[in-house]
């Protein structure tokens, strides 16, 4: 897999270099799990905020997915104490 254009810049250290294509590879595959995150979060986020009494079990689920109990404790109390 080669660097996607946008990458480029980013990865000529790599591009002189063997295995390059899956150093970029790695890259992307993180910044695709991170957007991922971020979009989760803040779906969530919107939901709570928003209408808050269509919370269920599966929403919170989604976020355990992602992060781990104590993340999702912290997520959840600063959203109280930001939005309540």
């Amino acid at each position: 897999m080669k660097c996607r254009p946008r990458l480029s810049a980013r990865c000529v250290f790599h591009t002189q270099r063997a295995g390059s294509d899956r150093r970029c590879a790695v890259r992307d595959q993180r910044e695709r799990r991170r957007v991922h995150t971020v979009r989760a979060t803040f779906a969530f986020a919107r939901k709570l905020t928003s209408a808050p009494h269509t919370i269920v079990d599966e929403d919170v689920a989604e976020l355990r997915k992602l992060f781990s109990d104590n993340e999702v404790r912290d997520h959840l109390s600063d959203l109280r104490r930001q939005y309540v």
